[in-house]
């Protein structure tokens, strides 16, 4: 019996890559919510990121790659803003909604730049890595 080689399929590839960055996305919110910025949380996210284009995709080709690489740099920024909504939901009793919505203008009234760009910076650092 021969076992056929399967062909990539983008299409496929790009939502299990999808899939696999919302996972890693969920790992930056729980870590976020926990108070700390995890090199795990990067590694996680690109592992399920990489390995859920793989599964879905068929094969990893270098165009599967730069796909991989276009949701890892999008989800970082996505996690760590969703993570802050949930902080000012839960201090400032606003709707996740609004939190998100509005996280730079909370971030700036509050003097949180620091820690949102640090955060932010060192997250885009591990996913890297």
């Amino acid at each position: 019996m021969e076992i056929q080689e399967q062909k990539e399929n983008m299409t496929k590839g790009f939502f299990g890559a999808l899939i696999g960055g919302l996972i890693g996305g969920a790992s930056i919110v729980l870590f976020g919510q926990l108070g700390i910025v995890s090199a795990l949380s990067g590694l996680v996210l690109a592992y399920c990121t990489l390995k859920g284009y793989e599964r879905l995709g068929g094969e990893l080709s270098k165009k599967g790659v730069w796909v991989c690489i276009a949701i890892m740099l999008v989800m970082p920024y996505l996690a760590d803003r969703v993570s802050w909504a949930l902080v000012f939901m839960r201090e400032l009793g606003v709707l996740w909604g609004d939190g998100f919505k509005y996280a730079h203008e909370f971030v700036a009234e509050f003097g949180l730049e620091a820690d949102y760009w640090k955060d932010l910076l060192l997250l885009y650092i591990f996913v890297a890595l």
